[in-house]
């Protein structure tokens, strides 16, 4: 599959998924997922979901990926 543990691990950050809506990076993140509740959990997709200890404000969102096709809206000045 990968051809050793190194390319592994940054083959899986890339798979990461993030459901934490209340992060504030959220909108703006390629990692961001959902965008609502669901009842169905698949435990396989589960293990690739980032934790809120693994990226928050306090190690510097490490798996944060800015979302470069999104634009925001501004209000006419």
């Amino acid at each position: 599959m990968y051809q050793n543990r190194e390319e592994g691990d940054i083959m899986a950050n890339q798979e990461r998924q993030c459901y934490l809506y209340i992060c504030p990076n959220y909108p703006r993140c390629c990692r961001a997922k959902g965008r609502g509740c669901s009842l169905e959990r698949d435990e396989e997709q589960e293990k690739l979901w980032i934790q809120e200890e693994e990226c928050n404000e306090e190690n510097g969102y490490p798996f944060f990926v800015e979302d470069t096709r999104t634009k925001r809206y501004r209000r006419p000045e």
